[in-house]
């Protein structure tokens, strides 16, 4: 049966596993509840960051850089969220959600020293590829001329604008990664915070 967590006046925790008759595994992981929860709750942190992801660590790391106490809680056996790079068949080993560094920044990458901590960004030849039943495929990316190529098998049309559309997205990535280095405006910090959003917006409307 499902363990329910509650917290009580008085108390720091209070587990509920059901029936008095606990199995000896329900008991132990019971115990193991609340030494965890004893640990949280009884040590203080300025900051707890829920989810051990690729953005909550980068969060934790600048937090503590800032000198603040953090604690990182993560349900998973590793951390990392959607950057892990795990095993989906024997011997084949990727990023399991993880398809594109492009949004990730520089600053994070020197600051966190992640480069002399092992990363290597390896350049792909080409974005993907859709294969279709009829044995045909789609490649996306990599080479512009190439890349029309395959577009024009499908769609004469669509192969004409992909140039267009290619610079379209580099714009919008632009712009996401121009944000994505900023400190998002407070909506109760005054004038300087209202100029600073209409800024920004300024930036997405152009």
């Amino acid at each position: 049966m499902a363990e329910r967590i509650e917290r009580k006046p008085g108390a720091i925790f209070q587990t509920s596993a059901g029936p008095k008759n606990h199995s000896r595994s329900s008991v132990l992981k019971t115990i193991s509840y609340n030494k965890l929860f004893q640990r949280i709750f009884l040590m203080t942190y300025d900051d707890i960051v829920i989810g051990g992801g690729h953005n909550g660590l980068v969060c934790a790391f600048y937090l503590a850089q800032a000198g603040r106490r953090v604690r990182v809680l993560e349900r998973r056996h590793i951390v990392g969220g959607a950057a892990v790079t795990e095993e989906f068949h024997p011997g084949f080993r990727t990023s399991v959600a993880s398809y594109t560094v492009s949004l990730l920044s520089p600053d994070v990458i020197r600051d966190m020293r992640l480069t002399e901590r092992g990363l290597c960004i390896v350049e792909r030849p080409f974005a993907g590829i859709v294969p279709y039943l009829d044995g045909r495929h789609l490649v996306l990316g990599g080479d512009p001329k190439k890349a029309q190529a395959h577009v024009r098998k499908f769609s004469e049309r669509d192969a004409e604008t992909l140039p267009e559309y290619e610079n379209m997205l580099s714009e919008v990535a632009d712009v996401l990664r121009d944000i994505a280095n900023k400190t998002p405006p407070n909506s109760g910090g005054g004038l300087r915070a209202l100029l600073a959003t209409a800024a920004q917006g300024y930036n997405l409307a152009r």
